[in-house]
Parts: C-alpha cells; sequence; structure tokens
C-alpha cells in the first residue's frame, strides 16, 4: 500500500464528517489523546511532565494526555495558553482535575518531559511574540519534548518555521505524516515520527496526494537476471567522463553495482587516468565531439550519463547538446545541468531526461529560490522538459505533474561522491530498461538505506558495495535467480 504525505487542507477533508458530529468528535480526540499517553507510558517512567496546551482541537489532545498522566499518578502541570475554542477541547478541558500553571510562573528546572499540544496543524501565519519567547526558553533548556502531529511553529504544508518552533524530540501524528514532517527544517525540528491509527477512513481520491518514496511504488519494477540475458541485454551504460575521473569512476562502480550489464566510460584523450583503474570499466578514448557520438553508436550504448566531476564550459554545453540527439534515456548530473532553457529546446517531450541537482546548482539553473521547494520542482519539471531529482536529506523528485517525497534521508550523505554514486544508480537503472521516476526512487531510497547501513564515518566507495542486497530483498521469492 503507498504511504501519503498530506497538507492541512487533505487532513482537514478526512476529518470533517467526524469532527461535525459531537459524539464521534469526542472519541476522535479521546484516541488521539490516547495513543500519545501510550507512547509515553511505554518509553518513559513516571515523571515530572509538563503539558502546554492551545485553544483547538490539538490542545483538545494535549487535555486528554494530561489527564490520562494525571489519573496514572504522574507529576503534571499544565500550562493553558488560551481557553479551548472547540467543543471537544472544551470538554476535555473541564475534565482536567490536576495542576494548572500560568505561564509567568513556568519554571522549567522543574520539568523532566514537555508535551507539545499548541497548535498542530492548521497554523498559517507567524507565531506571536510571547509564543515565540516561550519556544526558545524550551529549546534552549535541552528537554526531551513530543509534539502532537507537529511541531508548533512548523508549517504542515511546506516544512517552514513560521516565526519560531519548537524542536522535538518525538512527533506523533496521525493518520499520516504530513508534508512538513519531510522538508526541511520542519525534518530536522520533528525528531522520530510515528503514525498511529486513530480510525480515520481509509484514503480515497488519491490522485491528488503527495506520495513518500517506499519500495511499494517501485519493487516490481526491478528488472533481475534472467538465464536468457547477456551483458548488452541487461543494459549498457556509457558515462561520459569529467576532468576529476575520480567521480566518474564512483558512478561507474554505482551503475555495475545496480545491475548494469556493461559500462563504458567514454574519456577524452586529454584526460590523465590510472591504467589500474577497475578492471571491469571498459575504457573508451575520444578525441573530439564528432568522435563521441560516433562511438556512442558504435558501441551500442543504451543510456547515457554525463556529468560527474564535469566543469560547466562552453565544450560540456556542446556535448549535452550533441549526446541529447540521441534520443537515449539521458541522466544529466553536476557540471552538465546546463540552463533550463536550453534543455527546453534540446529535449523532445517524449525522450527520457533526469538532471539531479543539488540546492546550490538548483537556484543558479532556475533561480527560483524564493518558491517553495516542492513548487520550485514542479516548475522545473515545465521550464526543463525534464524529470528533477532535487538531491538533499528532503530529496524531492519531480516527473509531470508527480511529486515524491522520501522519508529516508540520511545525513551522513553529505560527503564528498555520494551525489555521483547516486546519479551512477540512476543512470545504471535507467541502462536497464527502467524509466526516469522509477530509477530516481530506487536510487534515492537505496542510497540512503545505504547511508544508514555503513552509518558515521561514511566515504562515498563504501556505497556501491551495499547496493546489491538492498536491492535483491525485492527479488520474486519463486524465482531460482
Amino acid at each position: 500500500m503507498y504511504k501519503f504525505a498530506l497538507n492541512s487542507n487533505q487532513m482537514h477533508a478526512i476529518e470533517a464528517p467526524i469532527i461535525r458530529n459531537k459524539d464521534t468528535s469526542l472519541d476522535l480526540m479521546h484516541k488521539a489523546g490516547k495513543e500519545v499517553f501510550d507512547e509515553i507510558f511505554k518509553r518513559f517512567k513516571p515523571c515530572k511532565v509538563l503539558v502546554i496546551c492551545g485553544f483547538g482541537n490539538n490542545g483538545g489532545d494535549g487535555y486528554v494526555v494530561a489527564n490520562l498522566l494525571h489519573q496514572n499518578s504522574w507529576d503534571v502541570k499544565l500550562l493553558k495558553l488560551g481557553e479551548p475554542k472547540t467543543n471537544s477541547a472544551k470538554y476535555y478541558a473541564k475534565k482536567y482535575k490536576g495542576k494548572i500553571i500560568d505561564i509567568n510562573n513556568l519554571n522549567l528546572e522543574e520539568t523532566d518531559l514537555i508535551i507539545d499540544a499548541i497548535y498542530g496543524i492548521g497554523l498559517s501565519k507567524e507565531i506571536d511574540v510571547t509564543l515565540k519567547e516561550l519556544i526558545h526558553k524550551i529549546n534552549n533548556s535541552n528537554l526531551k519534548c513530543i509534539s502532537i502531529d507537529i511541531p508548533t511553529g512548523i508549517s504542515e504544508n511546506t516544512g517552514e518555521i513560521l516565526g519560531a518552533a519548537l524542536k522535538a524530540t518525538l512527533t506523533i501524528t496521525f493518520h499520516t505524516k504530513k508534508i512538513g514532517h519531510l522538508l526541511m527544517p520542519g525534518l530536522k525540528h520533528s525528531g522520530e515520527v510515528i503514525v498511529k491509527d486513530i480510525g480515520l477512513s481509509n484514503l480515497e481520491n488519491t490522485e491528488n496526494y503527495i506520495k513518500i518514496n517506499t519500495p511499494e511504488i517501485w519493487k516490481n519494477k526491478l528488472r533481475f537476471p534472467q538465464y536468457e540475458d547477456n551483458k548488452y541485454t541487461r543494459g549498457c551504460l556509457g558515462i561520459i567522463a569529467g576532468e576529476m575521473l575520480g567521480a566518474s569512476i564512483l558512478s561507474t562502480q554505482a551503475a555495475r553495482k545496480s545491475g548494469s550489464g556493461i559500462v563504458k566510460l567514454f574519456i577524452k584523450n586529454n584526460v590523465q587516468f590510472d591504467n589500474k583503474l577497475d578492471a571491469g570499466i571498459v575504457i573508451i578514448k575520444y578525441k573530439d565531439i564528432q568522435q563521441l557520438n560516433d562511438l556512442i553508436i558504435k558501441h551500442k550504448v543504451s543510456s547515457i550519463l554525463y556529468g560527474p566531476g564535469t566543469i560547466a564550459s562552453s565544450e560540456t554545453h556542446n556535448i549535452v547538446k550533441n549526446i541529447l540527439k540521441h534520443n537515449k534515456p539521458i541522466v544529466l548530473d553536476a557540471g552538465a545541468i546546463i540552463n533550463y532553457k536550453s534543455l527546453k529546446k534540446l529535449t523532445t517531450s517524449n525522450q527520457d531526461v533526469l538532471i539531479t541537482p543539488h540546492e546550490g546548482e538548483f537556484k543558479k539553473i532556475f533561480n527560483l529560490s524564493s518558491e517553495l521547494k516542492i513548487n520550485k520542482v514542479k516548475l522545473a519539471v515545465q521550464l526543463s522538459n525534464c524529470k528533477v531529482l532535487l538531491k538533499g536529506v528532503d530529496t524531492v523528485i519531480g516527473c509531470n505533474d508527480n511529486i515524491l517525497l522520501q522519508e529516508n534521508g540520511c545525513p551522513y550523505l553529505s560527503t564528498a561522491g555520494t551525489g555521483d554514486v547516486l546519479a551512477g544508480i540512476c543512470a545504471g537503472l535507467m541502462s536497464q530498461g527502467l524509466n526516469s521516476y522509477f530509477a530516481a526512487s530506487i536510487a534515492v531510497w537505496t542510497l540512503n538505506e545505504a547511508a544508514w547501513k555503513i552509518g558515521y564515518g561514511l566515504v562515498a566507495e563504501e556505497i556501491p558495495q551495499t547496493i546489491p542486497n538492498l536491492l535483491l530483498q525485492f527479488r520474486n521469492p519463486s524465482r531460482k535467480i
């Protein structure tokens, strides 16, 4: 089953039929609060808890949590930031019989754990000065904080900070993750995010929902070797080396470990390289663009990767212009990502071209820095006529009208060469016949899973060795090979 990341309007639409009915609304709020209480009870020993309640339904969830903790003899104090405004929140506020404190009497030194039930989803404007001061005070205390639904101050639609935002140790959300949990800086502020089922209806009419990148999307698209295969039927990838050859070598290793049958590395005559390169890499020298074009045809290349280790120049532009004429699946990375006007002019509507910029490259190409990340990617797809993989710990993949978010982003990837590995995985999968949407989705998931597996101290050279086992788990168990 696919996983989705919802925005506030989509979530409110799902909740609305239940909230309109008094009895079901009360039941829903109790379920949400009980799920939070159960998670606290499971993870923590009884301690001094401060529950901070706003005036909406998120605050109502907080009242349920506070009441359950109080009934179970925990030392609970409740900080009420305003009188509850919804009927359900009013109901549970009246049921709470524990301590209530005023914000002016707040002493965090008497607190072990904070429950954030201030806003939840629906925050659309910058928070006020008083709440900003409270948030800064909590963040500076280094106390563990559990946020209900989403940390206060984070936009659930964009991940942006609306003035100031709590840094949660744990966020407990309901039904599905929200977009703001997956995009920076919301990703960082949310801490660990767990999703609880509170009995809301199954998702329907999901064509407008944003998917989360999980193997359910693409696991059946993976191609594993068959008895009749040879190296060319498994895909022949041509990688055009850049001036910094090491980057292209990383891409080559990643593509081979991703299942490409043969990888051919095209190196210009004036680029120096060590003859002791990996024995499995086929080295092809070329003197100029015309010869490169001829060699691509001669060597039966099924897809092309250009960019890793490449310095942007007029020659780079000419190479891109020429390889696009081959009408092959292409991955363009780093220095090969030319301006979007050139790309749109050079690509055809049915050509499968994937560009893989990081934020800095993206800004130079598209100059869309003021746009929100999802909107930036959507616009970039339209402007370039390409599929777009905007790299980062919160990678966004754009393909036509489809947007895909990741949830396994790993900060250990912030080291040299990992982008070259990513490009190699994408291109290797595309050489086997996968389209760029599925190739990019698999590559991003695999790269991040590999990074978590390797852990702190990761270097890019380690990643290719982990790829086969990560992908092999999705092979149909009924197959003998």
